[in-house]
């Protein structure tokens, strides 16, 4: 009778490309993407430290995680709604950085013409219907069913991110 592999001898045997089920490419794209997002904050708090930033910074530090989770279990055809910190969500969704950016600071070049600013960017095209600076407002003005939805894809589902003010605030009930 062969002797049985310890956790050990498991470890070294498993194959190099995943961990469990979930490929190792996975836990880097989620890795990358949690990196992208704390980048950025901390780049923006640092402007925000100079003055060097056109208004407020709501930010989203220590909160990568949760966008990233989330975003990566998304279909392409669902759509989010932000909250006023909603940087994250739009980089884990696919926003692109530069046009964010440029959105942030209120040029022509944002993704919404520089009018949207830091808590109103948005991109129907990629689901991203763009952020509420009313805390704990997302769960209650999320999309209606997706047949309404800003952009002609209408199969996906709209998921709201909601805040520790809205668990806080409200309760969880039917709009």
């Amino acid at each position: 009778m062969p002797p049985s592999k310890t956790a050990k001898d498991a470890a070294v045997t498993a194959p190099a490309n995943s961990v469990g089920d979930v490929p190792v490419s996975m836990y880097r794209d989620l890795y990358t993407g949690m990196y992208l997002i704390r980048q950025c904050e901390e780049q923006l708090n640092s402007i925000f430290a100079k003055n060097l930033f056109p208004g407020y910074i709501h930010s989203y530090l220590g909160q990568e995680a949760c966008a990233v989770g989330v975003c990566s279990a998304l279909r392409k055809d669902d759509c989010i709604v932000s909250t006023h910190r909603g940087r994250g969500h739009y980089l884990a969704k696919g926003m692109a950085l530069k046009p964010m950016m440029a959105e942030m600071f209120g040029k022509a070049t944002g993704i919404g013409g520089g009018r949207g600013g830091e808590m109103h960017a948005a991109d129907p095209a990629l689901g991203i219907l763009g952020g509420n600076g009313i805390v704990a407002a997302a769960y209650r003005t999320r999309p209606a069913p997706p047949t309404r939805r800003c952009s002609t894809a209408v199969t996906g589902s709209a998921w709201p991110f909601l805040g520790m003010a809205r668990a806080i605030k409200a309760r969880f009930t039917k709009p």
